[in-house]
C-alpha cells in the first residue's frame, strides 16, 4: 500500500466518522425509534460507536502477521 493510499483511507475514515457524529446530533428524542431490523436507534449508535473505537484500538496494536490480506479475501 502506498503512502497516498493510506492517507486517502485515513481521510475517508475521518469523513465517515464525522458524518456519523453529525447524524447522531440529529437524533433528538428518537433514541427508541426503529433503526434496523430489531435494533432501535440507540443500539445502532452504540454499535457504530463501538466499531469506531475498535478500529482505533486495533490500529494502536498492529498484528504480528496478516491473516487475511483484504476485505475481498475475508
Amino acid at each position: 500500500m502506498t503512502e497516498w493510499a493510506w492517507e486517502e483511507s485515513r481521510r475517508a475514515y475521518a469523513d465517515a466518522a464525522g458524518w456519523f457524529v453529525g447524524t447522531v446530533r440529529a437524533v433528538g428524542d428518537r433514541w427508541s425509534a426503529p433503526g434496523l431490523g430489531e435494533w432501535d436507534v440507540r443500539a445502532l449508535v452504540g454499535h457504530t460507536g463501538r466499531a469506531l473505537l475498535t478500529v482505533e484500538t486495533y490500529l494502536a496494536r498492529p498484528a504480528s502477521e496478516v491473516a487475511v490480506g483484504s476485505a475481498a479475501e475475508y
